[in-house]
Order: C-alpha cells, then sequence, then structure tokens
C-alpha cells in the first residue's frame, strides 16, 4: 500500500535549509517529493510517500528517510510526522 507522509517542521527554513532539504529529498526518497509552506505558513512540510504492507512498517521508513534527509542536509530540527494511506 502507498502512504503520504508529512512531515512539519517547527519553524520556517530558510532558502538554504530548503535547498539543502529537496536536495536530500530527491537523493534519498525513490518517489521523490516536495517541501512547501503549512498551514499559517510558519511552518515548512516535507512531503513524499512510502510503500508499505502496514501502517507500522510506513511509520518506521518515513522516520528513517527523515533521518537520513536531515543528515545529509545537515539539519538538525524535530520534524513531526504525519502517516496516512493514500
Amino acid at each position: 500500500m502507498e502512504y503520504a507522509v508529512y512531515a512539519d517542521s517547527p519553524r520556517r527554513l530558510s532558502v538554504q535549509e530548503q535547498a539543502g532539504l529537496s536536495e536530500a529529498l530527491e537523493a534519498i526518497v525513490p518517489s521523490g517529493g516536495c517541501i512547501g509552506p503549512r498551514g499559517s505558513q510558519q511552518q515548512e512540510e516535507v512531503y513524499f510517500t512510502v510503500d508499505a504492507a502496514t501502517e507500522e512498517e510506513a511509520k518506521q521508513q518515513a522516520g528513517q528517510f527523515m533521518n537520513r534527509i536531515l543528515q545529509e542536509a545537515g539539519l538538525e530540527i524535530a520534524f513531526v510526522l504525519e502517516i496516512s494511506q493514500r
């Protein structure tokens, strides 16, 4: 099954941070994804999808991808993950 992953940052990201996240996202997540403002535009949201048999597996994959993305981008930001079946 395909699951949508929404990873919300606690704050707006700088242009440089967004660029680093975008590059890492494209390099790490096979299906790619996107980054943009969320809600009141005081936060950024990273969006991508994962294929998994269960929601628990999707959460694990999403967490692993985000850890790798943040490490590759050189960021230490605590993103909040939301997972939903597509």
